[in-house]
């Protein structure tokens, strides 16, 4: 029952970004909710604005890639990027590799 519940409050599955430089884990972050999510409902890649946890700033591929470049993004948990994660990745020359589990 308790993790029903858990699921009810949120959009999608936990997801986790694992940033791989140079053979080497540098850098991994989740984007687990804290509340409820206001996107329940919506199709994936819409209604970030709504949910303060969906906003890309948020997302795990974003968080786990800060101040780093030249390395390998491999997404867990999910199928889909955002474009402003794709965006941001390409910054930093960090290659995505999505492994979903949809």
């Amino acid at each position: 029952m308790k993790i029903q519940k858990r699921l009810q409050k949120k959009k999608q599955r936990t997801v986790i970004a694992i940033i791989v430089k140079d053979g080497m884990v540098v850098s991994y972050a989740t984007n687990e909710h804290k509340e409820p999510c206001k996107r329940i409902g919506y199709p994936t890649g819409e209604g970030y604005e709504l949910c303060e946890w969906c906003n890309y700033p948020n997302h795990a591929e974003y968080k786990a890639s800060q101040g780093i470049r030249d390395a390998k993004c491999y997404l867990i948990g999910h199928y889909y990027a955002c474009d402003s994660c794709k965006s941001e990745l390409d910054k930093r020359n960090i290659e995505l590799f999505i492994i979903g589990n949809e």
